[in-house]
């Protein structure tokens, strides 16, 4: 359920966490999706030919996807395209360097993969990344890894500025929905999900946590902020937030 992102987010955080110490669970884990791996190559023995090296036609695409590296392991997405796909393999570009050898998490629409870097060349300012598939399965849906959304949601159109906390940096977004603790925009850049971000409207700084960063073109992204703090002026509140009074509602 860990590797497929069914449990509840607190759950997955603490998971994630002690992989990040722990080398033995680190272990078991890899170990679990080369074992599925080796499953699903048994069952595709039969359809095998064994006269080409590629065994299976690829078939170009250009597709958006998020990975996330399970060994060594990394809590954050990173966002990707597939170039192109055959049964047993995907080609990527990411924009950094993944080693050979690590395992990955991909998904795509409504599957996800998992599969080994076998290699990963430069490609101009990006990187083409080769990933041996060891098994698939369909995407959770959206309800079965969430509790259904206790706070309702207004839309809302406003301009406003996203930095990572402690950055320098700010990007254009557009906010476009909000809620009592939580806040979805429009940006130009993807950023990965459990960044720690900051979102100034106005004279008021909003703090929170990337929960999700969904690609809807190039250089175009939504990305969900779960609030925990805003601060403006003077005063700073933690805890019991109410966003929806900072914007005028549609």
């Amino acid at each position: 359920m860990y590797i497929l992102e069914s449990l509840p987010l607190r759950d997955q955080a603490g998971i994630t966490t002690h992989l990040g110490s722990c080398a033995a669970c680190q272990g078991r884990l890899v170990e679990s999706v080369r074992f599925a791996g080796k499953i699903a190559a048994l069952k595709q023995t039969r359809e095998k030919s064994g006269k080409d090296q590629r065994r299976f036609t690829r078939i170009v695409t250009d597709m958006a996807a998020s990975i996330r590296v399970l060994s060594p392991v990394s809590s954050g997405k990173t966002q990707a395209r597939v170039l192109d796909a055959s049964r047993e393999g995907l080609k990527l570009r990411v924009s950094e360097f993944l080693h050979p050898g690590a395992t990955l998490q991909v998904r795509v629409t409504d599957t996800v993969a998992f599969g080994e870097v076998r290699y990963c060349q430069p490609a101009g300012s990006a990187f083409h990344v080769g990933v041996q598939i060891q098994d698939f399965f369909p995407a959770p849906a959206a309800d079965s890894v969430q509790p259904k959304r206790k706070e309702p949601r207004s839309p809302v159109s406003a301009a406003a500025s996203l930095r990572i906390e402690g950055g320098s940096h700010l990007q254009s977004v557009t906010v476009l929905d909000v809620s009592r603790s939580g806040l979805r925009v429009r940006s130009g850049t993807a950023v990965n999900t459990g960044s720690r971000v900051e979102v100034l409207y106005g004279n008021v700084t909003v703090l929170g946590e990337v929960r999700y960063a969904r690609e809807l073109a190039p250089d175009e992204f939504n990305i969900g902020v779960s609030a925990d703090c805003m601060a403006g002026g003077d005063q700073v509140r933690n805890g019991d937030l109410d966003l929806t009074m900072l914007f005028q509602m549609e």
